[in-house]
């Protein structure tokens, strides 16, 4: 059993964090780290009781190396997952380097700035020799594996060989969009997730106003067809859910489905 650092208390950190305190025989302890550390401490209240993990909450700016380094040093965790935002990736890895502590990635960097000329000419290089229009780029974190490795802690980017398993959410494209159009016009929705810049508490416009100003659906259709989100599968089994209706989501077969997946990758021994 361990302690573990998260750094993130947004919604997919939340849930990453419930399922991490459902193993308590693996993450005796967690600490949830967060720029608003309220969030933080309304999420180990609605654990406490639920788990046997011990649930503590810090505050954080993921953007100050400083402020990371120090926090690390205090709660001496044996490894750091970061679920902040992905802009912030590099900082976080710069203090668990500092501090000797393992490094658990969940996202690709991407500058806050994405017209930053130092990240735009990686990504355009790169879209150009693959013949790609938009790619997740992972070169400015495997930059720092060679660092990782001479300070004996593991960055937990290497490179492994095993079975793929794809699972492709789908649905009725109108609904989806409509359901998009909601959650991006909603106060409530992390300014690092709102599209461009329909900010709702900086607008004085109606909400049909805040719909009309985003993305179009023809615009968000052909997002979804120039990436290939519609067809892609990286090879072998592929596990397809319509999420039209969250409601409808079966999640118990689903999670079978991926079992009996797993079960046919396990070599007897």
């Amino acid at each position: 059993m361990a302690k573990i650092l998260i750094i993130g208390c947004g919604g997919v950190a939340s849930v990453a964090i419930q399922k991490c305190a459902k193993r308590a025989d693996v993450f005796s302890e967690i600490c949830i780290a967060s720029r608003t550390v309220s969030k933080c401490d309304a999420l180990k209240e609605k654990l406490e009781g639920a788990t046997e993990a011990k649930i503590t909450t810090a505050k954080v700016d993921a953007d100050n190396v400083e402020e990371l380094i120090a926090l690390i040093r205090k709660e001496r965790p044996k490894a750091v997952l970061n679920l902040a935002l992905p802009y912030q990736d590099l900082t976080i890895m710069d203090a668990c380097l500092a501090c000797g502590v393992d490094y658990i990635d969940t996202a690709n960097y991407e500058a806050e700035d994405t017209e930053d000329p130092a990240w735009r000419a990686v990504y355009e290089k790169r879209c150009r020799k693959e013949g790609f229009t938009a790619y997740f780029d992972y070169s400015w974190q495997w930059a720092y594996r060679e660092r990782f490795e001479k300070a004996g802690i593991t960055a937990l980017l290497e490179e492994y060989r095993y079975p793929a398993l794809t699972v492709t959410l789908t649905g009725d494209y109108m609904a989806v969009h409509q359901r998009f159009l909601e959650r991006n016009i909603s106060p409530a929705r992390h300014k690092g997730h709102v599209l461009n810049d329909c900010y709702p508490e900086e607008r004085e416009h109606s909400l049909e106003e805040l719909k009309a100003a985003s993305l179009s659906f023809e615009d968000y259709l052909q997002g979804i067809e120039s990436r290939g989100f519609d067809t892609f599968c990286v090879g072998g089994k592929q596990i397809v859910i319509d999420t039209t209706d969250f409601s409808k989501v079966d999640m118990e077969q689903i999670l079978a489905q991926v079992m009996e997946w797993r079960s046919s990758q396990i070599s007897p021994q």
